[in-house]
């Protein structure tokens, strides 16, 4: 354990160390969660050109994800671990890099913003099953929980702890799901290859217009 959390204050110090003022941009951004409208807007487009009963499907699977993967992470690990948060850690206090002052809340692990981006990325892949929406959701991913440990509010174990609970809390509710649509649609799934298209698409879209966005106090 000593050795764990040894290497995870030396990743950490890695990743919050280095630093640039439009990164501190980007990260900001990326943790906000009107970033992940796009991507629910056209999540809620596709389920609704089956009708409502899809779009009440997916809804139904993508709220009881993340009310698993939120009570979970933050209802019963984080009171029950009590880690500290690194921006809360009295000898990180002198070296650590905040963004805008943020420094969250007293406990970090498991950080339940990687616990729900991850969840809800793991549950699109579920839903999608191809290749492109999985490789774009993966670097969304990714980018959301880098960012974390980039301002400064979690370690690198908050986020694979979060993401773990994550994972499990989409594995949980998919079969659900599923076993829904085959019941009231008569379909093993609601989305095609156009759909994934259309998916894959908006995600990478939506990367790059957060991207150009954190540029623009540049000029």
């Amino acid at each position: 354990m000593e050795y764990l959390q040894s290497l995870d204050y030396t990743v950490f110090s890695a990743i919050n160390g280095w630093h640039a003022p439009y990164f501190d941009r980007l990260m900001w951004l990326l943790a906000e969660k009107w970033v992940w409208i796009p991507m629910v807007l056209m999540l809620l487009w596709l389920a609704g050109r089956r009708g409502w009963k899809a779009t009440l499907l997916v809804v139904a699977a993508v709220a009881l994800t993340i009310l698993i993967s939120d009570q979970v992470s933050s209802g019963l690990i984080k009171p029950l671990v009590e880690r500290l948060r690194p921006s809360h850690d009295p000898t990180l206090t002198k070296t650590i890099h905040l963004i805008n002052g943020y420094e969250g809340g007293l406990y970090g692990f498991v950080s339940s913003h990687a616990a729900n981006s991850v969840a809800c990325a793991t549950l699109i892949m579920l839903l999608f099953r191809n290749r492109w929406v999985s490789g774009a959701m993966t670097l969304w991913a990714i980018l959301v929980c880098y960012c974390r440990v980039y301002e400064g509010v979690h370690f690198p174990g908050d986020i694979i702890g979060g993401a773990i609970v994550g994972i499990v809390a989409a594995f949980i509710v998919y079969p659900i799901y599923r076993r829904l649509v085959f019941r009231y649609m008569r379909k093993k799934t609601l989305f095609d290859h156009f759909d994934a298209k259309f998916m894959s698409l908006t995600i990478c879209a939506n990367i790059l217009i957060i991207c150009l966005i954190a540029i623009t106090p540049f000029f």
